[in-house]
């Protein structure tokens, strides 16, 4: 069909270019009353054929562009086609490998929308993984130190704010005792160092607290992680902050008494 519609444009322009070139000719046409006894030939005589040319001419124009509109292929189109085919094919391939007829059908329906929320959830997996969590990227120190005492409030549990001088390296103190936790927080644009961890673990026991936590918007060196490990102290960092609330629960969570 595309074929036709170019094959027909051609006599169609051909067509076109005739009339308007007769027209043309004929509208220019004046002869001299003296020389030829008669009087000046006139376009308008011609007015009801030029007329009657005319609108078939538009008709024919009308009619090439729609079918050409209709026949032009299109994205959207030519992706309905491909979810119709591929629904068809996975109908079919269902059935040959032993499927019931009612399953067949049901899984060659089905197959269309898969095909078509693949992409998007592709997109939205992708977008999600490459986009960092930065939710404390544009706060200050004090703002940091309120956004990790709000999370550890909203876990049930009594939060005390230490004064900034002589806090003995904890900021914030979390739950009851004798499960007291001792948090550091570290709000900064570099990796957390071993010196995090040492004022931490040596100022818990100054505020009463048995386990200690730093976290952080960034991440911790190697020597950190380590000094960590040996001493008992959990670290958060900013791939774990979604999960700060639980961790605090399970840190807080009172210690079963041992049977004898």
């Amino acid at each position: 069909m595309q074929a036709i519609i170019v094959a027909m444009r051609a006599p169609a322009r051909r067509l076109c270019a005739g009339v308007v070139r007769r027209r043309r000719v004929l509208r220019s046409v004046h002869l001299p009353a003296v020389a030829m006894g008669r009087t000046p030939l006139r376009a308008d005589a011609l007015g009801p054929r030029a007329d009657a040319r005319d609108s078939n001419l538009s008709a024919c124009r009308g009619i090439l562009r729609l079918l050409a509109q209709w026949m032009a292929p299109t994205i959207r189109a030519v992706r309905l086609k491909l979810y119709l085919v591929a629904g068809v094919v996975t109908g079919i391939a269902a059935y040959l490998l032993g499927a019931a007829p009612a399953w067949s059908l049901t899984i060659g329906m089905l197959a269309p929308a898969i095909l078509a929320a693949v992409p998007r959830f592709l997109h939205g997996t992708i977008a999600g993984l490459s986009t960092r969590d930065d939710v404390a990227t544009e706060m200050s120190g004090t703002e940091f130190e309120d956004y990790v005492a709000r999370i550890a409030r909203s876990s049930g549990l009594p939060v005390i704010m230490t004064s900034i001088t002589g806090d003995w390296g904890v900021d914030i103190i979390v739950g009851k005792r004798p499960n007291r936790l001792a948090i550091q927080c570290k709000r900064q644009a570099r990796p957390v160092g071993t010196g995090a961890i040492q004022e931490v673990v040596a100022g818990a026991p100054m505020q009463d607290c048995s386990k200690t936590m730093v976290v952080t918007n960034h991440e911790f060196t190697p020597a950190a992680r380590k000094l960590a490990e040996l001493h008992g102290c959990e670290l958060v960092g900013r791939s774990e902050l979604p999960r700060l609330r639980s961790t605090i629960r399970r840190l807080t969570k009172p210690s079963e008494p041992t049977r004898a």
